[in-house]
This record gives C-alpha cells, structure tokens and sequence, in this order.
C-alpha cells in the first residue's frame, strides 16, 4: 500500500504539474485580453474625437466663410453707395454757377498769358524737378513742361510759392500783376475751403479744347500742364477727358484707380465731371481721392 500510495502521489503529482500552467496563465490572458479592449476603446474614443473635431472645424469654417461673406458683401455695398454719393457731389459741383465762373476765367486769362520766363528763372524750376518735391514727377519722361504757360504758372506757383509743398494751397495767389492771378485770387480761396470740407485730395480745371489743366487747388506738379501733350498725358485721367467732356448733364465718371505721379505713389482715382455754361461745354472739373478714402467707407 505504502508504494501504491506512493506511486499514486507521484502521478498526481505529475498530473498536478502539468494542469498548474493554464491555472497560472489564465491571469495574463485576461489582462491582454482586457488590454487590448481598453486599447480598442481609447481609439475608438479617440476617433470619435477627431470626428467631432473635424465636424466642429469644419462648421466654424462654414460660419466663418458666411460672416467673412456678410462682411464682404456690406462693405461692397457700402464703398459702392458711396461712389454714388461722391459722383453725385461732383456732378452737383459742375452745375454749381461759381465753379462755372471760375473756369471761364481761369480758362480765359490762362489762354491768354503770353510770357515765358528768363534763363534763371528757367533753372530754378528745372532745379526744382531734381529736388525731393517732385521725386514722383521724375518717373516721367520728362518732367519739365514744355508749354510756356505752363512753365511760367509752375515757377510762380510752385517754385516761388512761400509755403511747404504739402501747404501750397495757401498762397491766394502770386504777385506776378498777371490777369490769371487776379482771378486765381478771386476764386481760390472758396475752391480751397471747399477742398477742406471733403476727403478729396485734390480740385482740378480742365479745359477741354487744349487739353489744360488751368487750375488745382493744391499746385501738384500737373498744375497748369497740357494733359493731351504734357508729362502727364499718359494718365487715366487725360484718357478719360473726352469720354467726362460727352456725358449728359447730371452725370459723373469714375476713372479706375491708377498710379498718378502727381500724386506721389498713392493710388488714385478721379471723378470727373463736364461743366456746362448756358449750354455749352467749358471745362471738366475732377477731384481726386486715394484709396484709403474708399476703404474707409
């Protein structure tokens, strides 16, 4: 019995043994096993994560495009109300009777100076055009204008004007005893407050026979030049003069925005309008404006 015994308990023994393993790896299966539905978990978790993400992303882009659109569409309305406005401003400052006598007369004594200034005189304003106030100008060609007139309203205008380049609007007029002067005095000083009230940066007088640009509030370098001959006859707003001079009455023209080198390097655009006396055509009056008048709208 003893050996029985003890050859029974040897087996057992080694039966023992060989069933004790799956006992001691069953808790390591179950923790992968758990592992790895927690790991599913997680990217599944995480997954929807990222979907709602992207859902949210891509529903704050959609809001954010319709507000940017809103946003665009108002400003879009609003800068073209006021074009409007400005166009109707102008075409009313056409039909106005004082902006019609001011361009009779300075259209008439500018037509009818007949001077040109001495060799010194001449100097000094070539001088002038290789100075910093006219750095835009020497973009051009050739700056200088060739048109006697002309020459001589720029060097008693600008070259000899007491005033900085930016304040050159307040001389009322030069002492040169000339007809042009007297009614630049006469007339100058009610365009210049007027000029003041708006954000436009500059008044101009055309007449539209010549092509002559015979007055400007602010005596940039296109003041009293051949806009059809002179330096600056390449502009938008010498191309535009004959399509303003065919308007109807009560109408205006937008020229386009375009580099203006009297003007420096601001972009600008004109508003252009015929200015009729008694019916008949005698002039365009234009204001100017830079870009950031209209972006402020």
């Amino acid at each position: 019995m003893t050996g029985e015994e003890g050859l029974m308990t040897e087996e057992e023994t080694a039966v023992d043994d060989v069933a004790a393993p799956p006992r001691a790896r069953r808790p390591r299966a179950v923790v992968v096993v758990a592992a790895m539905l927690i790991g599913t978990s997680l990217v599944s978790v995480t997954l929807m994560a990222v979907f709602v993400h992207i859902a949210a992303s891509d529903l704050l882009n959609d809001t954010a495009e319709e507000q940017l659109s809103e946003i665009a569409g108002a400003r879009a309305g609003a800068i073209e109300e006021g074009v409007l406005l400005l166009e109707r401003s102008v075409t009313t400052l056409a039909e106005d009777e004082g902006i019609a006598l001011a361009m009779a007369e300075l259209g008439a004594t500018y037509m009818d100076l007949d001077v040109q200034l001495n060799a010194g005189e001449f100097d000094e304003l070539e001088a002038y055009y290789e100075s910093d106030d006219a750095v835009a100008s020497m973009l051009l060609d050739d700056p200088v204008p060739g048109s006697q007139t002309a020459r001589y309203l720029q060097y008693h205008y600008l070259v000899e004007n007491p005033f900085p380049s930016a304040l050159r609007s307040g001389l009322d007029a030069s002492s040169d005893g000339s007809d042009y002067s007297a009614a630049h005095a006469r007339h100058h000083p009610v365009l210049r407050n007027l000029l003041g009230e708006r954000a436009w940066s500059d008044l101009v007088l055309v007449d539209v026979d010549t092509g002559a640009l015979v007055y400007s509030v602010n005596k940039r370098d296109d003041f009293a030049t051949d806009l059809r001959l002179g330096p600056h006859r390449r502009t938008r707003l010498a191309d535009a003069l004959g399509q303003v001079a065919s308007l109807p009455p009560g109408e205006a023209l937008f020229i386009d925005f375009s580099f203006y080198p009297a003007s420096g390097e601001v972009p600008t655009t004109f508003i252009a309008a015929p200015i009729r006396r008694d019916g008949l055509l005698i002039g365009v009056v234009a204001v100017s404006l830079p870009v950031a008048a209209l972006t402020a709208m």
